[in-house]
């Protein structure tokens, strides 16, 4: 028996997948001044358990199991992961210009820490 037909090969290639958005820019990240209590309040939109961190993991895992049968329709749930990724980026500089640390670490008013599924 030939041991190549058992093999089992994704063929899905994700190479010009782009971020599912408008091409808009953004607007500029910007504070005007430091506010831990509003860092700490962006940090649970950061990675809490219903977060930007947490949608990005639906979308990979979801963009994985779909890939090996449907392959356009996993590139188009890694553009929109993709895109949730950037907004990630962008809820991560605004905690820190507002003096918070973008951790992985949900933190409530009282600064108490709380990690929940999906953070790290």
């Amino acid at each position: 028996m030939d041991n190549k037909s058992k093999i089992l090969v994704n063929t899905c290639d994700f190479t010009n997948v782009r971020p599912i958005m408008l091409d808009l820019p953004y607007p500029s990240v910007q504070v005007r001044e430091k506010n831990q209590r509003y860092a700490n309040l962006l940090s649970i939109d950061y990675c809490g358990s219903v977060s930007e961190l947490s949608a990005i993991s639906q979308y990979i895992n979801n963009e994985t199991m779909l890939s090996v049968d449907n392959c356009q329709m996993a590139k188009t749930v890694l553009g929109i992961a993709m895109a949730e990724m950037i907004h990630l980026q962008k809820l991560a500089a605004l905690i820190v210009l507002l003096g918070g640390s973008a951790d992985y670490v949900a933190r409530y008013n009282d600064n108490q820490q709380f990690i929940s599924k999906g953070c790290i």
